[in-house]
């Protein structure tokens, strides 16, 4: 599967996409990088676009500069989905006993959810206005 790169400030990220449907993004934890996914990847693509990447600084994703450490507002997995059925998809995580840390409403009125792990990582649901 080819690897495509996206720039983003201070770094140049390869992820690849496989598959068609609905969007899953796999992130790899702590200093993984996407081949942790390997294994998954092919039966999850029959129903799923799936995205896995590199994170900045591992693998094939390069830094613009000299390694340094990394401020954690850019290394931390911080993902926010957008979906259609917002207030459903809350209520369904909710029946799992999950609640999110942060409910946002923007001046747009676009919503998010957020959730975190205990190491910091963190994943948003958002909605558009009710």
């Amino acid at each position: 599967m080819p690897t495509e790169v996206l720039a983003v400030p201070g770094a140049h990220l390869h992820y690849q996409v496989r598959g068609s449907g609905p969007v899953l993004l796999l992130i790899p934890g702590g200093v993984m990088d996407a081949a942790m996914f390997a294994r998954v990847v092919v039966p999850l693509a029959d129903r799923y676009t799936v995205v896995t990447y590199d994170p900045r600084g591992i693998s094939s994703s390069t830094l613009d500069g000299p390694a340094a450490d990394v401020p954690v507002d850019l290394q931390a997995a911080m993902h926010t989905l957008f979906v259609g059925d917002f207030d459903a998809r809350i209520s369904q995580i909710a029946e799992r006993g999950l609640e999110p840390a942060e409910r946002e409403t923007y001046a747009n009125g676009v919503r998010k959810a957020t959730f975190r792990d205990p190491d910091g990582n963190e994943i948003g649901s958002g909605g558009a206005p009710a």
